[in-house]
Parts: structure tokens; sequence; C-alpha cells
């Protein structure tokens, strides 16, 4: 038998910063690692190779809806090439983890068992619920261990009224605390209880109805961009951007962006990228084309002369 981990959680909550910790605290030979994106740019799959490390990646769309015929036939290989242990699947951020059971339920309970379901919750976003609407409390709502992350980015207080509401909430989910979502792996690993006792996921799906409100960006250029232009971009985001990634290429260097909540950090870019490759997330407002025409506009003007 199989055990499947579902790792969910919103856009940019930290479900790929969850997953890294795991897998750099060491996982067994039989493990495969199974990356969903709501983006076609693949990023997060190059964060988490590793050697010898089965992954599977799935950046056609969203995991649970639209590619649930290829999600079957991953599974179903992954099964009969690899015979693992465990799957940690990482869903989209637009993903309801109920829906991915609609998938998984195919498959007989003595060969394929859903394990446990973690969900990772960027504490600051909690505020938003109510504008995030049903998707965002439909994720939260199907957590075994629900990871209250980037902690850090708020004083203790505000974390301690959070994690109150949020227990109060969900109170079926055990709740942790995480910075970069580094927790604990005793608390990740466990089988949870009424997993074993169901062994389903019960909720219906929701996801299909809402997924239109979301909507996406990938731009990619081997040109290099005018730091100046891109900074003022970067300075005045729509608000109806939710999530922003991937690599950016300067004249005199190649860097990682990371957007999330108008908070924007940098950090080295993973090998195996080329060029400038971002995606960008937003909701129903968010305009994509506005997008790409300031971004052309942003790159060097020599380059984008030629």
């Amino acid at each position: 038998m199989t055990d499947l981990y579902v790792l969910s959680g919103f856009l940019g909550a930290g479900k790929t910063s969850l997953l890294q910790h795991v897998l750099n605290s060491g996982v067994d030979a039989g493990t495969v690692v199974l990356v969903n994106e709501f983006g076609a740019l693949g990023l997060d799959g190059k964060l988490l190779e590793r050697d010898g490390l089965p992954l599977y990646e799935l950046n056609s769309g969203c995991i649970c809806c639209t590619i649930n015929d290829e999600l079957d036939k991953v599974l179903k290989d992954i099964l009969e090439k690899c015979r693992p242990q465990r799957i940690l699947v990482e869903a989209s951020g637009v993903a309801d983890p109920a829906n991915i059971a609609q998938t998984v339920n195919h498959f007989p309970p003595d060969m394929l068992r859903l394990a446990k379901c973690v969900v990772v919750l960027d504490c600051r976003m909690w505020k938003r619920r109510a504008l995030l609407g049903h998707l965002f409390a439909d994720q939260l709502s199907e957590a075994d261990l629900l990871v209250l992350n980037k902690t850090d980015l708020l004083s203790s207080k505000q974390t301690a009224a959070i994690e109150d509401d949020v227990r109060r909430a969900f109170p079926n989910a055990i709740t942790v605390k995480a910075v970069h979502g580094q927790i604990d792996l005793d608390t990740f690993w466990p089988i949870s209880p009424r997993r074993l006792a169901h062994g389903r996921f019960l909720l219906s799906c929701f996801h299909e109805k809402s997924a239109h409100a979301f909507k996406q960006l990938v731009f990619t250029s081997n040109h290099p961009f005018d730091r100046k232009k891109l900074l003022s971009i970067l300075s005045s985001l729509p608000n109806s951007l939710y999530r922003a990634k991937g690599q950016i290429l300067f004249s005199d260097e190649t860097t990682y962006i990371d957007i999330v909540s108008e908070q924007i950090s940098w950090s080295k870019p993973p090998k195996g990228l080329q060029g400038t490759c971002l995606v960008f997330i937003g909701g129903d407002d968010f305009v994509p084309e506005s997008m790409k025409t300031r971004l052309e506009q942003a790159l060097l003007e020599t380059e984008q002369n030629k």
C-alpha cells in the first residue's frame, strides 16, 4: 500500500518551503514527489529537485479540475514503475484538496491510501479570508495538519489571536506555527487518525465553480530588464495580483523573485532556468495583457529595438 500526502494551501502560503524542509530533512528511498502548478513554467520543480528523488510535474493547469485525467495516468505510472511507500503531492495554490480525491478515490484502497492533508496558511492572509472566498476556506477545512506559516511577519499577539481563531474554526486539525515552513517532522509524517477511519476526503467538489476567478500570465524573455523600469513596475503592482514568482535576467546578474501579499523577496535562482521566466496569478480583475505590455516596455531599449 502506498500512502499519499497532500500539501495544500492558497497561493504563496509556503507549500514549497515546507516541502523543501521535508526533503532536506531526509526521506526514505521509497518516496516520490508530484508537483502541480497553476502556471505552466514548472518553477517549483526546479526548487525541489534532489539526486535520486523521483519527481513528477503537472504544469498544464490546476491538478484538481483541468487535468484530472492526466493526474490519474501519472499516479498509475508512479505506482507501476516506482512502487513507492509514499507519494507527496504539492497541489496548486488554487486547488481544493477535496477535489483531488475524486481521482484518488478511483484506486483500490489497498493500493493507494490518503494518509494526510497538510494545509499551509500564510497567517497574514487570515484577515483577508472573506475576500478570498470559498476556495480559501475549503482548503483549510480539509486540513489534518494546519501549518500557520510566516509567523515572523506578525507580532506574537497577532499570531496568538489567529491561532485561536483557526483552532475554533477548524477543530479537527492539529495546528503548528512555522517560519519558512520549518516544522517538527514528527507532526508531519504520522497518518491522520480520521484518514485511517474514513480513508477518503469527504467534501464535495466546489472548485470548478470558482476556477474562473483566477487569471495567469507567463512571461519569458532572453533579453535583460532595465532594472529601474522593472522596480518601478514592482512598486505599483495591482491589488488583484495574488502571486508572482520566477527568474529575472538583468544585464549584470540573474536573480529569483517571489511576491506574496505585496511582500517582495529576492534569492539565488535554481539551476536549469533560462533567461527571464515569470508567472503572475491574479483575481478576476487582473489584466494579463496590461501586465505583459508593461513588462515588455521595461526590457532594455537596446534589446527591444533589435
